[in-house]
């Protein structure tokens, strides 16, 4: 073997071991590479070698992955095995008390960590330094007193940052308040419980530093406002843990009392109460189901949020989706609110007043869009690839003859043309000896290129008028606007670039074009010029800065990322001339083989969007999703061979959709 091959094979072995299925690795390796091209393109061993030499210096930073994978072969959410709440309830009728934990049981907080919540107040106290704080002090109170007060923690506070007690107090709980949700199975539970034959008495249990009268507002805005008692280590200076505060139950309920307790805690919730007569129930908190098939290297707070909505959406309760659908939420929902949100941030940057998301991919944009800025003028804009083929004879002919000579190689050359809004010249193909009911082969290819050569100027004509009419409608799309931001989401900037050209010289002279691709930050030109109607923001260069296609990373892997944008609507197949002053839309069917599970993958993408929105309306900062964490969920399915295989397979209908 010679030396090359050595350094090669060696290669290998580093890339597998070190960067191939870690997670950590993978991100800082391809953030190197996109940040130097050139250099990494010349020195890609050198660049392994180092990644090697920080990881050996850094191994608790660049753990593997592990276990961490999608599940494939069946919906994650079936993994979480609750049982169904109407059958549940039957238990009840042996019992005279139904008690509750209430965090992470009753009550679910949108975070994996309930302490990332500190981050959000900290912001509105304007004190940077407040969560290392206010957990250290909750940490050394309770290690010293044991069963502390809200009142003890913020009087802490207050002596170390100063920030007074009651503002602290008050702050904490109205962010707790605006955050908190209920769990739904046991909003469907405890109502069950509440219209049985016999009486029950709900009661409710908690280690919590928050007094009875604050968790009482919390549980009734979550619809437990009929929970007859609540019972509260801080209230009471006895926690759940040692079985003290259980004995307070009893004392009140009776020690002959049958009581049926529910909770997360294996010691708190299950073992203390036991060791009283207290039945108990184990509920898995939905972090602890889910933790193995979360993504790990998303930054903190990101990780916290998706990971607390993600988890509470598919392990919370009974119900089982389809796995298209959690394909969408699950890995495709984060990636459409980051997008829309650099989407926003381009318009106010550009100064645009309103956006227009291309062709019927772009449906799905546009409606997450709506769902976050409600306040933003956005459209669909109609295109597609057909009416791209159309107009293209205007901008380059031997483009457009070798596009409809491959279509044409495929499919017969008479539909072809039909198609492509030529089919008064489909007729006089018969005249160079070609069967328009047939496709071309590869011995008559180029007769079907002289033939279009030969009708350049009816095809030109035809594609004017085509233009034209399409300038028509585009003019009442951008009426009233200022600046319109385009955003073109097939990624092909030629057809962004042919509606600047129709921009240009039917409705604005003075257009100027903007399109940018100095680097991953800016995105357009930022100079002035009087008449601009229309800035172009290319969806690659979304997903380029974010990775989405990295070359040595998902190689192969768009067909799966293409799936996100997948839609069942109607595709524009042309513009007919009408009576009145508007030109008529022609529209063609979609792949309907796939409507149903498009829409599938669609409605989670919104459902995530409105999860998202319902929690977090009033923290708009959420919403500026850092570049690696919006491509995080996906680069972690799309790095599962299996995961993809198993959502290909229940698209493309090779195995059966869970209802």
């Amino acid at each position: 073997m010679g030396i090359t091959s050595k350094l090669l094979n060696l290669k290998l072995r580093v890339w597998e071991r070190y960067v191939d299925g870690n997670e950590a690795v993978r991100t800082v390796y391809n953030n190197r590479r996109v940040s130097d091209p050139a250099f990494h393109e010349k020195h890609r061993f050198r660049e392994l070698l180092w990644l090697a030499v920080l990881i050996l210096r850094n191994p608790k930073n660049y753990a593997p992955l592990g276990i961490n994978r999608p599940l494939a072969g069946q919906p994650e959410s079936a993994v979480s095995q609750r049982p169904n709440p109407e059958a549940f309830v039957n238990r009840y009728l042996s019992y005279e008390i139904a008690s509750f934990d209430v965090f992470d049981t009753l009550l679910l907080r949108p975070f994996n960590k309930p302490d990332d919540i500190f981050a959000l107040i900290a912001q509105k106290l304007g004190a940077l330094d407040f969560p290392d704080a206010r957990m250290a002090v909750e940490k050394e109170l309770h290690t010293i007193n044991g069963e502390i007060t809200i009142d003890e923690i913020y009087a802490e506070i207050e002596y170390r940052l100063g920030i007074p007690k009651d503002v602290g107090i008050q702050t904490e709980f109205e962010t707790e308040l605006e955050l908190i949700q209920p769990n739904p199975w046991f909003v469907r539970l405890l109502n069950l419980i509440r219209f049985m034959p016999k009486e029950i008495r709900i009661i409710a249990v908690s280690d919590m530093y928050w007094p009875a009268e604050y968790i009482r507002k919390l549980l009734d805005k979550c619809g437990f406002d009929f929970i007859d008692k609540i019972y509260v280590s801080c209230d009471y200076g006895v926690a759940k843990r040692n079985g003290e505060l259980f004995k307070l139950v009893m004392d009140d309920a009776g020690w002959n009392a049958r009581v049926l307790h529910i909770g997360d805690n294996r010691i708190a919730d299950v073992r203390a109460p036991r060791g009283l007569g207290i039945d108990t129930f184990f509920y898995d908190q939905v972090s602890s189901v889910a933790k193995q098939y979360r993504p790990t290297f998303v930054s903190p707070l990101q990780a916290s949020i998706y990971n607390g909505v993600v988890n509470s959406k598919l392990h919370a309760t009974a119900d089982v989706y389809a796995p298209l659908y959690e394909f969408g939420y699950v890995y495709g929902g984060l990636y459409y609110v980051g997008f829309c949100n650099w989407v926003r941030q381009a318009a106010t940057d550009t100064g645009a007043d309103k956006v227009l998301f291309m062709n019927e991919t772009g449906a799905i944009a546009a409606q997450v869009f709506s769902m976050l800025f409600a306040y933003a003028p956005c459209e669909k804009l109609l295109w597609s690839n057909e009416l791209y083929i159309r107009l293209s004879p205007l901008y380059s002919f031997a483009s457009f003859v070798d596009t409809l000579c491959a279509a044409a190689a495929t499919t017969a050359v008479r539909d072809v043309f039909i198609r492509n809004g030529m089919g008064e010249i489909a007729t006089e193909l018969a005249g160079v000896h070609l069967d328009a009911d047939k496709p071309v082969h590869k011995n008559n290819k180029n007769r079907l290129a002289d033939f279009l050569y030969a009708h350049r100027e009816r095809i030109v004509l035809a594609a004017n008028d085509e233009q034209r009419r399409y300038a028509e409608y585009l003019r009442t799309v951008i009426a009233g606007s200022g600046r319109c931001l385009l955003v073109d989401t097939l990624g092909n900037l030629k057809s962004a670039e042919i509606i600047s050209n129709i921009v240009r010289e039917y409705i604005d002279a003075n257009f100027a074009n903007e399109v940018g691709f100095a680097d991953e930050v800016g995105f357009a030109d930022e100079t002035e010029s009087a008449g601009k109607r229309i800035t172009i923001a290319d969806r690659l260069l979304f997903e380029n800065k974010y990775h989405i296609f990295s070359r040595n990373h998902l190689s192969g892997n768009k067909s799966l990322f293409c799936l996100l944008s997948s839609t069942a609507e109607p595709q524009l197949g042309g513009l007919d001339a009408a009576a009145g002053p508007l030109p008529m839309l022609n529209f063609t069917l979609p792949e309907l083989s796939n409507a149903v599970q498009a829409e599938q993958i669609r409605s989670g993408i919104l459902d995530y969007a409105r999860d998202y929105i319902r929690i977090f309306k009033n923290y708009p900062t959420l919403l500026n999703v850092s570049a690696a964490d919006a491509a995080a969920p996906f680069l972690f399915a799309a790095n599962s061979p299996e995961y993809m295989e198993y959502i290909m397979d229940c698209y493309m209908m090779r195995e059966a959709q869970s209802e």
